[in-house]
């Protein structure tokens, strides 16, 4: 759970925050709340939005599957760096 949750983080949040904070940053200042609600938006929504409403619980299943096992990109990359 919490290598998915570092990893839509690296996803989710503005590079600029993910500079200046990083992930343990936000996972230490940001109450556990919004980090549960900003994770499982971000994730319902990519699932819904690649998949569709009538995609089925093993579709969500490869999913996160992949997801986890997807790298987040590079900061430098995001800004058409090297």
């Amino acid at each position: 759970r919490e290598r998915l949750f570092c990893q839509v983080l690296r996803l989710a949040v503005p590079t600029i925050m993910l500079e200046h904070l990083g992930v343990d940053g936000i996972l230490a200042n940001v109450p556990a709340n919004y980090v549960n609600a900003m994770v499982g938006a971000w994730v319902a929504s990519r699932f819904v939005y690649r998949n569709g409403l009538d995609s089925s619980e093993v579709s969500f299943y490869f999913f996160l599957r992949n997801l986890s096992s997807e790298e987040a990109p590079k900061t430098s990359a995001l800004h058409g760096g090297a």
